[in-house]
Protein backbone atom coordinates (compact mmCIF):
# COMPACT_ATOMS: atom_id res chain seq x y z
CA UNK A 1 0.00 0.00 0.00
CA UNK A 2 2.83 2.67 0.61
CA UNK A 3 3.78 2.02 -3.16
CA UNK A 4 0.70 3.64 -4.41
CA UNK A 5 1.51 6.90 -6.19
CA UNK A 6 2.25 10.01 -3.90
CA UNK A 7 2.31 7.63 -0.58
CA UNK A 8 5.99 6.22 -1.04
CA UNK A 9 7.52 5.94 2.62
CA UNK A 10 11.01 6.27 2.31
CA UNK A 11 11.44 3.94 4.98
CA UNK A 12 9.29 0.94 4.20
CA UNK A 13 10.37 1.29 0.58
CA UNK A 14 13.85 0.65 1.86
CA UNK A 15 13.46 -2.50 3.96
CA UNK A 16 11.10 -2.97 0.70
CA UNK A 17 14.35 -3.08 -1.29
CA UNK A 18 16.77 -4.75 0.77
CA UNK A 19 14.30 -7.77 0.78
CA UNK A 20 14.20 -8.13 -3.24
CA UNK A 21 18.06 -7.73 -3.21
CA UNK A 22 17.71 -10.73 -0.02
CA UNK A 23 15.22 -12.33 -1.98
CA UNK A 24 17.56 -12.63 -5.41
CA UNK A 25 14.84 -10.26 -6.87
CA UNK A 26 17.91 -8.14 -7.98
CA UNK A 27 15.75 -6.12 -11.13
CA UNK A 28 13.03 -4.96 -8.32
CA UNK A 29 15.89 -4.01 -6.15
CA UNK A 30 16.69 -1.90 -8.92
CA UNK A 31 14.13 -0.26 -9.81
CA UNK A 32 13.04 0.51 -6.13
CA UNK A 33 16.54 1.94 -5.61
CA UNK A 34 16.59 3.73 -8.85
CA UNK A 35 13.25 5.45 -7.67
CA UNK A 36 14.69 6.43 -4.21
CA UNK A 37 17.54 7.87 -5.55
CA UNK A 38 15.65 9.95 -8.19
CA UNK A 39 13.65 11.43 -5.33
CA UNK A 40 16.24 11.40 -2.41
CA UNK A 41 19.46 12.57 -4.48
CA UNK A 42 21.25 13.39 -1.40
CA UNK A 43 20.70 9.50 0.13
CA UNK A 44 24.20 8.06 -0.61
CA UNK A 45 23.14 4.95 0.58
CA UNK A 46 20.42 4.83 -2.34
CA UNK A 47 23.22 5.62 -4.81
CA UNK A 48 25.66 2.99 -3.20
CA UNK A 49 23.17 0.23 -3.41
CA UNK A 50 21.97 1.51 -6.88
CA UNK A 51 25.44 1.08 -8.23
CA UNK A 52 26.00 -2.33 -6.97
CA UNK A 53 22.69 -3.73 -8.24
CA UNK A 54 23.97 -2.20 -11.70
CA UNK A 55 27.19 -4.32 -11.41
CA UNK A 56 25.06 -7.32 -10.63
CA UNK A 57 22.79 -7.51 -13.00
CA UNK A 58 25.53 -6.83 -16.15
CA UNK A 59 24.72 -2.99 -17.08
CA UNK A 60 28.44 -2.19 -16.37
CA UNK A 61 27.96 1.08 -18.25
CA UNK A 62 25.43 2.32 -15.87
CA UNK A 63 27.42 0.79 -12.68
CA UNK A 64 30.35 2.88 -13.92
CA UNK A 65 28.75 6.48 -14.25
CA UNK A 66 26.41 6.01 -11.44
CA UNK A 67 29.76 5.39 -9.51
CA UNK A 68 31.31 8.18 -10.87
CA UNK A 69 28.52 10.21 -9.51
CA UNK A 70 29.02 9.04 -5.74
CA UNK A 71 32.91 9.69 -6.39
CA UNK A 72 32.82 13.24 -7.71
CA UNK A 73 30.48 13.44 -4.22
CA UNK A 74 32.84 11.25 -1.47
CA UNK A 75 36.05 8.96 -2.50
CA UNK A 76 34.67 6.03 -1.09
CA UNK A 77 37.25 2.62 -1.65
CA UNK A 78 35.03 0.13 -2.59
CA UNK A 79 32.94 2.32 -5.19
CA UNK A 80 36.43 3.39 -6.78
CA UNK A 81 37.10 -0.79 -6.94
CA UNK A 82 33.55 -0.99 -8.28
CA UNK A 83 33.74 1.53 -10.93
CA UNK A 84 36.90 -0.16 -11.75
CA UNK A 85 35.54 -3.50 -12.22
CA UNK A 86 33.07 -1.88 -14.75
CA UNK A 87 35.26 -0.36 -16.60
CA UNK A 88 37.83 -3.65 -16.64
CA UNK A 89 34.30 -5.38 -17.92
CA UNK A 90 34.38 -3.00 -20.73
CA UNK A 91 37.46 -3.23 -21.79
CA UNK A 92 38.60 0.09 -20.44
CA UNK A 93 41.92 -1.59 -18.88
CA UNK A 94 44.37 1.85 -18.39
CA UNK A 95 40.51 3.88 -16.68
CA UNK A 96 39.87 0.82 -14.81
CA UNK A 97 43.40 0.45 -13.43
CA UNK A 98 43.55 3.80 -12.60
CA UNK A 99 40.20 3.68 -10.29
CA UNK A 100 41.69 0.99 -8.51
CA UNK A 101 45.09 2.47 -7.99
CA UNK A 102 42.68 5.25 -6.13
CA UNK A 103 41.02 2.90 -3.98
CA UNK A 104 44.07 1.38 -3.17
CA UNK A 105 45.86 4.57 -1.99
CA UNK A 106 42.90 5.28 0.42
CA UNK A 107 42.70 1.86 1.56
CA UNK A 108 45.96 0.33 1.19
CA UNK A 109 45.19 -2.62 3.24
CA UNK A 110 42.95 -3.87 1.25
CA UNK A 111 43.65 -7.74 -0.28
CA UNK A 112 40.86 -7.35 -3.52
CA UNK A 113 42.09 -4.54 -4.65
CA UNK A 114 45.80 -5.48 -4.60
CA UNK A 115 44.74 -8.82 -6.28
CA UNK A 116 42.37 -6.83 -9.03
CA UNK A 117 45.68 -4.56 -9.72
CA UNK A 118 47.86 -7.72 -9.66
CA UNK A 119 45.11 -9.28 -12.44
CA UNK A 120 45.63 -6.84 -14.76
CA UNK A 121 49.32 -6.37 -14.18
CA UNK A 122 49.76 -9.93 -14.93
CA UNK A 123 47.90 -9.77 -17.98
CA UNK A 124 50.09 -6.98 -19.25
CA UNK A 125 53.14 -9.44 -17.94
CA UNK A 126 54.35 -6.77 -16.01
CA UNK A 127 55.59 -9.10 -13.55
CA UNK A 128 57.96 -6.38 -11.81
CA UNK A 129 54.96 -4.30 -11.26
CA UNK A 130 53.40 -7.03 -9.22
CA UNK A 131 56.00 -8.01 -7.34
CA UNK A 132 56.75 -4.38 -6.53
CA UNK A 133 53.19 -4.37 -5.66
CA UNK A 134 52.07 -7.47 -3.31
CA UNK A 135 56.06 -7.27 -1.50
CA UNK A 136 54.35 -3.74 -0.14
CA UNK A 137 51.44 -5.20 0.72
CA UNK A 138 52.66 -7.97 2.23
CA UNK A 139 55.24 -6.12 4.34
CA UNK A 140 52.39 -4.85 6.09
CA UNK A 141 49.63 -7.93 5.98
CA UNK A 142 52.24 -10.38 6.29
CA UNK A 143 50.09 -13.22 7.08
CA UNK A 144 47.96 -12.95 3.93
CA UNK A 145 47.71 -15.84 1.93
CA UNK A 146 46.31 -15.31 -1.01
CA UNK A 147 48.47 -11.93 -1.66
CA UNK A 148 51.29 -14.41 -1.02
CA UNK A 149 50.01 -16.99 -3.49
CA UNK A 150 50.05 -13.73 -6.21
CA UNK A 151 53.39 -12.69 -5.12
CA UNK A 152 54.74 -16.20 -6.14
CA UNK A 153 52.83 -16.53 -9.43
CA UNK A 154 54.42 -13.29 -10.27
CA UNK A 155 58.30 -14.63 -9.19
CA UNK A 156 56.90 -18.24 -11.06
CA UNK A 157 56.03 -16.17 -14.32
CA UNK A 158 58.89 -13.95 -14.68
CA UNK A 159 61.38 -17.22 -14.33
CA UNK A 160 62.69 -15.96 -10.95
CA UNK A 161 62.79 -19.76 -9.66
CA UNK A 162 64.55 -19.94 -6.81
CA UNK A 163 62.33 -16.68 -5.12
CA UNK A 164 59.29 -18.30 -6.40
CA UNK A 165 60.19 -21.73 -4.46
CA UNK A 166 60.69 -19.65 -1.41
CA UNK A 167 57.65 -17.88 -1.62
CA UNK A 168 55.81 -20.78 -2.19
CA UNK A 169 57.81 -23.18 0.48
CA UNK A 170 56.45 -20.59 3.10
CA UNK A 171 52.96 -20.32 2.05
CA UNK A 172 53.06 -24.25 2.34
CA UNK A 173 54.39 -24.08 5.74
CA UNK A 174 51.70 -21.61 6.72
CA UNK A 175 49.02 -24.16 5.74
CA UNK A 176 47.84 -22.65 2.28
CA UNK A 177 46.67 -26.01 0.81
CA UNK A 178 44.64 -24.06 -2.13
CA UNK A 179 44.77 -25.46 -5.57
CA UNK A 180 46.68 -22.49 -6.87
CA UNK A 181 49.50 -22.69 -4.54
CA UNK A 182 49.77 -26.77 -5.02
CA UNK A 183 49.41 -26.51 -8.87
CA UNK A 184 52.39 -23.69 -8.71
CA UNK A 185 54.36 -24.81 -6.01
CA UNK A 186 54.44 -28.64 -8.26
CA UNK A 187 55.28 -26.36 -11.32
CA UNK A 188 57.96 -24.40 -9.99
CA UNK A 189 59.60 -27.47 -7.92
CA UNK A 190 59.54 -29.62 -10.96
CA UNK A 191 61.58 -26.11 -13.09
CA UNK A 192 64.01 -26.52 -10.68
CA UNK A 193 64.19 -30.59 -10.84
CA UNK A 194 63.14 -30.94 -7.32
CA UNK A 195 60.83 -33.91 -8.14
CA UNK A 196 59.74 -35.06 -4.79
CA UNK A 197 58.53 -32.13 -3.69
CA UNK A 198 56.84 -31.45 -7.11
CA UNK A 199 55.08 -34.55 -7.17
CA UNK A 200 54.36 -34.04 -3.90
CA UNK A 201 52.61 -30.23 -4.83
CA UNK A 202 50.89 -32.13 -7.47
CA UNK A 203 49.70 -34.75 -5.80
CA UNK A 204 47.69 -32.76 -3.66
CA UNK A 205 46.42 -30.46 -6.45
CA UNK A 206 45.21 -33.98 -8.31
CA UNK A 207 43.16 -34.29 -5.00
CA UNK A 208 41.44 -31.13 -5.27
CA UNK A 209 40.51 -31.24 -9.47
CA UNK A 210 41.49 -34.03 -11.71
CA UNK A 211 40.29 -32.22 -14.47
CA UNK A 212 43.24 -30.63 -15.83
CA UNK A 213 44.80 -32.28 -18.42
CA UNK A 214 47.88 -30.17 -17.71
CA UNK A 215 48.11 -31.04 -14.29
CA UNK A 216 48.15 -34.64 -14.92
CA UNK A 217 50.74 -34.37 -17.81
CA UNK A 218 52.92 -32.07 -15.25
CA UNK A 219 52.19 -34.75 -12.53
CA UNK A 220 53.32 -37.84 -14.51
CA UNK A 221 56.87 -35.86 -15.06
CA UNK A 222 57.13 -35.67 -11.90
CA UNK A 223 56.38 -39.32 -10.79
CA UNK A 224 58.67 -40.92 -13.43
CA UNK A 225 61.49 -38.69 -12.93
CA UNK A 226 61.45 -39.28 -9.06
CA UNK A 227 63.95 -41.82 -8.86
CA UNK A 228 62.83 -43.82 -10.99
CA UNK A 229 60.52 -45.91 -8.51
CA UNK A 230 58.93 -48.30 -10.74
CA UNK A 231 55.89 -47.74 -9.34
CA UNK A 232 55.52 -44.57 -9.99
CA UNK A 233 56.16 -45.13 -13.51
CA UNK A 234 52.58 -47.32 -13.51
CA UNK A 235 51.00 -43.80 -12.28
CA UNK A 236 52.78 -41.76 -14.15
CA UNK A 237 51.75 -43.98 -17.49
CA UNK A 238 47.99 -44.23 -15.79
CA UNK A 239 48.43 -40.04 -15.70
CA UNK A 240 49.36 -39.51 -18.74
CA UNK A 241 46.73 -41.84 -20.52
CA UNK A 242 44.25 -39.73 -17.93
CA UNK A 243 45.74 -36.71 -19.71
CA UNK A 244 45.16 -37.43 -22.93
CA UNK A 245 41.66 -38.11 -22.32
CA UNK A 246 41.21 -34.49 -20.65
CA UNK A 247 43.29 -32.65 -23.28
CA UNK A 248 42.11 -30.24 -26.07
CA UNK A 249 44.68 -30.91 -28.65
CA UNK A 250 47.33 -28.23 -27.68
CA UNK A 251 50.14 -28.74 -29.55
CA UNK A 252 52.91 -28.13 -26.51
CA UNK A 253 51.08 -30.20 -23.99
CA UNK A 254 50.22 -33.06 -26.62
CA UNK A 255 53.82 -33.02 -27.35
CA UNK A 256 54.70 -33.50 -23.46
CA UNK A 257 52.32 -36.36 -23.38
CA UNK A 258 53.65 -38.42 -25.82
CA UNK A 259 57.39 -38.26 -25.12
CA UNK A 260 56.42 -39.39 -21.38
CA UNK A 261 54.82 -42.25 -22.72
CA UNK A 262 57.54 -42.44 -25.40
CA UNK A 263 60.12 -42.73 -22.43
CA UNK A 264 57.88 -44.54 -20.02
CA UNK A 265 58.21 -47.68 -22.48
CA UNK A 266 61.38 -47.05 -23.61
CA UNK A 267 62.85 -47.36 -20.01
CA UNK A 268 60.79 -50.91 -19.63
CA UNK A 269 62.74 -51.83 -23.35
CA UNK A 270 59.09 -51.94 -24.57
CA UNK A 271 60.42 -50.27 -28.03
CA UNK A 272 57.66 -51.46 -29.95
CA UNK A 273 54.85 -49.18 -28.30
CA UNK A 274 57.28 -46.36 -27.37
CA UNK A 275 58.03 -45.73 -31.25
CA UNK A 276 54.32 -44.75 -31.83
CA UNK A 277 54.27 -42.41 -29.15
CA UNK A 278 57.81 -40.89 -30.45
CA UNK A 279 56.38 -40.46 -33.73
CA UNK A 280 53.22 -38.95 -31.95
CA UNK A 281 55.39 -36.61 -30.05
CA UNK A 282 57.46 -35.81 -33.16
CA UNK A 283 54.38 -34.89 -35.16
CA UNK A 284 53.30 -31.99 -32.53
CA UNK A 285 56.80 -30.66 -32.19
CA UNK A 286 59.03 -31.37 -35.41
Amino acid sequence: SVMKPGMLDVEVAGELADCHVSSGKLVDALSLYSLLSMQYPDNLYFSIQKASLLFKVNDFEGCAEEGMAICRRDSIPSILSLVGASLLKMGQVDSSLAYYRKSLRLNPQNPGTVTSISNILLGRKDYDGVIDLTKGFLEEVPDNLSVGQILGVAYYLKDDQDNAYEVFKQLRKDGDESYGTMFYSGMNALSLNRFTVARECFGNAWQIDSTDAKLAANYAVSLFKDNMVPKNQIAAKRLLLRAVELTDPDPVLMYKIHNGLAQLYYNASDVNNALPHYEKAFSYYP
